[in-house]
């Protein structure tokens, strides 16, 4: 993928946004990320939130003009070959306030840790006893 091109109207605060980001530097090397950065208040939650409506099948929404039809599509060059499973969003810094980093890798919601670390202790004592 050289380029992908986002369109978006009236999806979930974004008036009109028409944007190719390029994964080709000036000597035409390829690049596989781009990190969106801009202060607060100027559409990355919106755009977060468009994008995974889309890697879910679903199409965004304009929450105060209901009314407004919504559109959001992302195009790929030279071909249109990104499919919605390999579009991951991370969650807003507010939505992952109860969430906490453990293993030095793993970040998840403090239910979420139990439950992973109940199951990794169960299959340690079942290696333990296949072991022995």
């Amino acid at each position: 993928m050289d380029s992908l091109t986002i369109n978006a109207e009236n999806a979930y605060g974004i008036g009109r946004m028409e944007h190719t980001f390029r994964f080709l530097d000036k000597a035409g090397k390829l690049h596989r990320c781009i990190a969106v950065y801009a202060p607060n208040g100027t559409c990355k939650s919106s755009l977060r939130k468009s994008l995974e409506q889309w890697s879910k099948g679903s199409e965004p929404e304009d929450f105060f003009f209901s009314n407004r039809k919504s559109i959001f599509n992302l195009t790929t060059y030279p071909d249109d070959s990104l499919s919605r499973e390999s579009v991951f969003c991370f969650e807003s810094m507010r939505a992952l306030e109860a969430s906490r980093f453990f293993d030095d890798a793993l970040l998840a919601a403090p239910k979420l840790k139990e439950q992973h670390l109940a199951v990794l202790q169960k299959h340690r004592g079942q290696l333990a006893d296949l072991l022995a």
